[in-house]
């Protein structure tokens, strides 16, 4: 069994549970907090994201890029010594401000001066969490970063809920993720070596800004593109709307973006791998083409079963107080979230291992700006559904725009026979979806997703039965 299914089996495991978890976080949050609660903690939330990626997704980029390259020269200790180092003088950045903060409101009261300081919180264990992440998966490790993300997704889970329970409202939300990053990080730092970290050279931080800054804006951007329309929804329509978008987004994304994010963290190290080895090569080509094959016929299925189940979906697992969601918000952000996931998670290494992080800058930029200005308009004329209906207009855009570039720089092989027969499973679940009652219940939701699924898999068997045994080959072979 080689390395790639290998990892994606643990991943699978490791990012599947805590997504299990994630929808339960949904489905009973969605019943504890109103609209307008939850659309003022997902804008906090987002605003921990954009900092998070200003400050320190240039580290986490160079750490998934030059990781196994350090390694192989026996210098793993100077990696560690330039993350240490880049941590502790956050810390020591943090801690001063919050200083400052709390010594200036004793003269001049700041509003809201504890919810800035819970961002400061969060986004120092945000950042750290992500980064003992990627070192557990650029250093092949998958079962640590599995443990990790699963000790932080039960964690944030009980604990958001009890204090949430006491009245702490949203402010308790973000106080159980804060308590889940601790313990995943108390985890994290005795797994990794960093005792033997040492002084890094001027040349690895020029390395690392050189590589990692481009893709810091792109990240940047990419953020304004998926997030800007939560801050354009809360300024033209309020708290609630925003809450109401940002329930069926996260729903939307968490079930698609849990399989997308499995397939990235196997398939990226092996990627990089490949080309540090081998370069262009006949073994670069498959890799992509399997992981196109796989991408889709995990996501695509769940792609229909939410279009498919949507009004049930609202009614079962979605609270009283989000009874007004669009029922056709969420097949909009679950078919959004597929078509950038093949960009980012599959044209954009094209582009990386290519050095050509400055296209994917531009592309980036472009799609914003689309996004921004047709946010603008729909959001006043159609509320959060314009919002929706825009992020997959700027996503389709980027997508498309990516694949035509990339493949000036390397082309795989797309195997449009097989690609079909997986469009005739997915029509067939669909049918079958469609002939079943409606569920009334969650137990009657769970097995009618069910059904559905299993049709999607023995269609897909028997009508790629050759291919997907010789893939079953190529990995006992190796």
């Amino acid at each position: 069994m080689n390395t790639y299914f290998k990892h994606t089996v643990i991943y699978l495991l490791g990012k599947g549970l805590p997504g299990v978890i994630s929808f339960i976080a949904i489905f009973i949050f969605s019943r504890l907090l109103s609209p307008e609660e939850y659309g003022n903690y997902s804008i906090i939330l987002s605003i921990v994201g954009v900092l998070n990626i200003l400050l320190f997704q240039w580290l986490r980029f160079g750490v998934s890029r030059y990781y196994s390259e350090y390694q192989m020269d026996n210098k793993l200790h100077q990696l560690f010594g330039l993350v240490k180092r880049n941590l502790i003088v956050f810390v020591g950045i943090a801690l001063l401000l919050v200083l400052v903060l709390i010594f200036t409101n004793l003269i001049y009261p700041i509003g809201y001066l504890y919810t800035i300081i819970a961002v400061i919180a969060l986004l120092f264990l945000l950042s750290t969490f992500e980064m003992f992440s990627q070192i557990f998966v650029s250093a092949l490790q998958p079962h640590y970063y599995s443990i990790s993300n699963l000790i932080k997704s039960i964690i944030a889970l009980g604990v958001g809920v009890f204090l949430v329970k006491l009245g702490y409202s949203y402010y308790g939300v973000i106080g159980g993720i804060c308590l889940a990053y601790i313990a995943a990080l108390v985890f994290g730092i005795t797994r990794l070596d960093f005792k033997n970290s040492s002084t890094y050279l001027p040349s690895d931080l020029k390395k690392f800004i050189a590589y990692g800054l481009p893709l810091t804006a792109a990240s940047g951007i990419n953020y304004v593109l998926s997030y800007s329309d939560r801050f354009m929804i809360q300024y033209y329509k309020g708290a609630k709307e925003t809450g109401l978008y940002t329930l069926g987004f996260d729903f939307s994304e968490q079930s698609v973006g849990v399989i997308l994010g499995i397939i990235t963290v196997s398939s990226f190290p092996i990627t990089m791998r490949l080309f540090q080895s081998e370069g262009k090569s006949q073994n670069l080509q498959q890799h992509l083409s399997l992981t196109l094959w796989v991408l889709l016929s995990m996501c695509i299925p769940i792609c229909i079963l939410l279009s498919t189940l949507n009004l049930e979906i609202g009614q079962i697992l979605f609270g009283p107080k989000f009874a007004e969601l669009d029922p056709l918000l969420i097949p909009i952000i679950s078919f959004s979230v597929l078509v950038l996931g093949i960009k980012a998670n599959l044209l954009d290494q094209i582009l990386q291992f290519s050095n050509a992080t400055k296209t994917m800058l531009y592309i980036l930029v472009l799609a914003a700006l689309l996004n921004v200005v047709l946010n603008y308009f729909f959001i006043q004329r159609m509320g959060y559904m314009g919002a929706a209906i825009a992020t997959l207009i700027a996503y389709t855009f980027s997508t498309i725009l990516t694949f035509i570039i990339s493949r000036k720089y390397f082309r795989f092989v797309i195997d449009y026979k097989h690609l079909l027969k997986l469009l005739l499973a997915s029509a067939f679940m669909y049918l079958v979806l469609e002939l079943m009652p409606v569920s009334n219940s969650v137990w009657e939701l769970i097995i009618k997703s069910g059904v559905g699924f299993f049709t999607f898999l023995i269609v897909l068997y028997f009508t790629n039965q050759s291919y997907i045994l010789q893939i079953v080959k190529n990995f006992n072979k190796q």
